[in-house]
């Protein structure tokens, strides 16, 4: 129980830092979207319930769209948040430190789950 709730809030401030980075200029009534990675496996269960249970979108609103892309290893992952093809998502301590350390321009927003999974986005959001 206290593993799903830490995870629940977890999810919240990740959707809440989301929605701050969000465009306020939606008057041509155009969606933005956001695109979270994450990859198909245990440790990224958080990024998996958000997508099932529509967190993301709740929390984001109707302007919103939130698009989901998975990957099989982090490389790729942080090869397409440097690159701008995700926006944010769910990565492991080795390649968010390999890439923070070496200069890559992202943010790490939390802790994510057990293992050292933890939530990045671009810097720019």
């Amino acid at each position: 129980m206290k593993k799903s709730l830490l995870s629940f809030l977890v999810i919240l401030l990740f959707a809440g830092l989301l929605a701050a980075c969000g465009s306020s200029d939606k008057a041509n009534g155009e969606k933005e979207k956001i695109v979270i990675g994450y990859f198909p496996n245990i440790n990224h269960v958080p990024a998996m319930v958000a997508k099932d249970q529509g967190f993301f979108e709740q929390e984001l609103g109707d302007g919103t769209i939130v698009e989901y892309k998975t990957f099989a290893e982090g490389g790729s992952f942080m090869t397409a948040l440097k690159t701008g093809d995700v926006d944010a998502g769910l990565v492991g301590p080795g390649p968010a430190m390999n890439n923070y350390t070496t200069g890559a321009d992202v943010k790490i927003i939390a802790g994510a789950s057990t293992g050292g999974t933890v939530i990045l986005s671009r810097s720019d959001l």
